[in-house]
């Protein structure tokens, strides 16, 4: 019995529709990984980990429901940010309802709401001096101020 390599082999780094950290054609990030490994789960790329690594402590805040301050503008960032990551939609999901569900309003999640605007996103990263009210800065090394304060500037 043969199979047809086409249907059982993932998507490889050379579709660009299918990478998380570069544009699609419609000029917007993709939403899942760059390249594929053997087992078919999608490998993280050095962007992907850069991002991940710029906004660490306020990815783990949303995750966890507890990043305070979650009005529209900082809806928007985080969603920005997701969006350059693997599994960015499902993060989104999964953040959303977990605060939903911390902050006792299980109902004021829509999946469909959020995957009707993931799609325009445009996916510019935000300024991590957005996140300078949370201990540790968007990162959780700094002081909250920025860069800049660190630098002493």
């Amino acid at each position: 019995m043969t199979t047809d390599r086409a249907a059982t082999t993932p998507p490889t780094a050379a579709d660009p529709s299918d990478r998380g950290d570069g544009p699609t054609a419609a000029g917007a990030p993709a939403t899942t990984g760059g390249a594929f490994s053997a087992r078919g789960k999608p490998k993280r790329s050095l962007a992907s980990l850069s991002v991940e690594r710029r906004y660490k402590n306020v990815i783990t805040l949303f995750l966890s429901g507890q990043l305070p301050n979650f009005g529209h503008e900082r809806h928007l960032h985080v969603a920005n940010i997701l969006r350059h990551l693997p599994f960015g939609r499902e993060l989104m999901h999964l953040g959303l309802q977990t605060m939903a569900y911390r902050h006792f309003v299980p109902d004021k999640y829509r999946p469909d709401i959020t995957d009707f605007w993931w799609e325009r996103l445009d996916g510019t990263l935000p300024d991590p001096a957005a996140f300078a009210d949370l201990p540790g800065g968007a990162d959780g090394r700094t002081d909250g101020a920025g860069p800049c304060a660190e630098a002493g500037r």
